[in-house]
């Protein structure tokens, strides 16, 4: 009886830690990496590439466009995304980077435009690195 009751808590035991490491079910989708190629050359892979992975490649150009303080460039670049393409995960970190270059452009009510795309409803579900990113915008735009 014991080596019974072992056994099945030992086996729920398993259950449970399967479940925790699994990641779960989302279609939020994924966020740009970030990449070891310069800006041109995301460009030019943005422009052989299927149009989902051209926008992630492209949002990858504008942030490190934005990184190395070329608001204008970074801008431009961000403008070739189609915002309502994207899954809500590449919807916030786009409505995110839209927010700082409004930000390095002295424009707070543009930022908090941004800022204000529906998809940020679902920021708590991203990775800490991106909600401390979009609310740190938040904050200084306002």
């Amino acid at each position: 009886m014991i080596a019974c009751l072992r056994s099945l808590s030992v086996l729920g035991l398993v259950g449970l830690l399967a479940a925790c490491a699994s990641s779960p079910s989302s279609n939020l989708g994924e966020l740009p990496r970030t990449p070891q190629a310069n800006i041109e050359q995301l460009l030019q892979q943005a422009g052989e590439s299927q149009p989902e992975q051209a926008a992630l490649l492209r949002l990858s150009a504008a942030d490190l466009a934005y990184q190395q303080r070329d608001i204008g460039r970074a801008a431009g670049i961000l403008e070739q995304v189609p915002l309502d393409n994207l899954k809500p995960a590449q919807q916030i970190y786009a409505s995110t980077l839209a927010a700082e270059l409004a930000l390095a452009r002295d424009k707070p009510k543009a930022a908090l435009q941004a800022l204000s795309h529906p998809s940020l409803e679902r920021l708590g579900e991203l990775p800490v690195e991106q909600q401390v990113r979009s609310q740190l915008a938040r904050a200084t735009a306002l």
